[in-house]
């Protein structure tokens, strides 16, 4: 996958780009996948999207993952990070093959998602859409990574009105 900038200020960021350690040998993603499912990565951030993203595959590495985990990670600058892609990837147990995982980079159990983060995913997911690799029924497809799975991910800023705008935007897009 290339680097994609729109005019609309949306910047896709290849893995050739941010140079991952490790290579995306996962099989293709079924097409269309049917849900996504939202993460944050818990992770700090800086300026700098690609050094973030490595810092998240490294906290992926230490818990044993070799593999991309999340199909796509969003910045706080609104950044969209190629993970796995139009791969399978490793992000919610029991529904990988059938979904995408998209993780903000950061730990939104402290800090507030960024407007440029919230926008970033719904038009990924809007992509996702156009380009056929996703067919939602609805708002409901669009699920919490908490929702399938014991966990807080993807913590309490990113739920409520943030996740409200993600599928509102998705479905109404400007």
């Amino acid at each position: 996958m290339d680097n994609i900038q729109l005019p609309n200020g949306y910047t896709l960021a290849s893995r050739s780009l941010w140079k991952p350690a490790y290579p995306n040998d996962r099989p293709p993603m079924p097409i269309p996948a049917r849900r996504v499912f939202i993460h944050h990565t818990v992770t700090p951030t800086t300026v700098d999207p690609c050094h973030d993203m490595r810092v998240v595959e490294r906290a992926l590495r230490s818990n044993g993952r070799l593999d991309p985990g999340y199909s796509f990670t969003v910045h706080p600058s609104g950044v969209v990070l190629e993970g796995a892609g139009h791969k399978v990837g490793k992000h919610t147990m029991n529904h990988n093959s059938t979904s995408y995982g998209i993780a903000l980079i950061g730990n939104y159990q402290i800090n507030q998602p960024t407007l440029a983060q919230i926008i970033a995913v719904s038009r990924t997911i809007n992509l996702l859409r156009v380009g056929g690799h996703l067919v939602l029924n609805g708002a409901e497809d669009i699920d919490p990574h908490k929702d399938v799975y014991p966990t807080a991910c993807p913590c309490i800023n990113v739920l409520g009105r943030n996740l409200d705008f993600i599928r509102w935007f998705t479905f109404n897009p400007v």
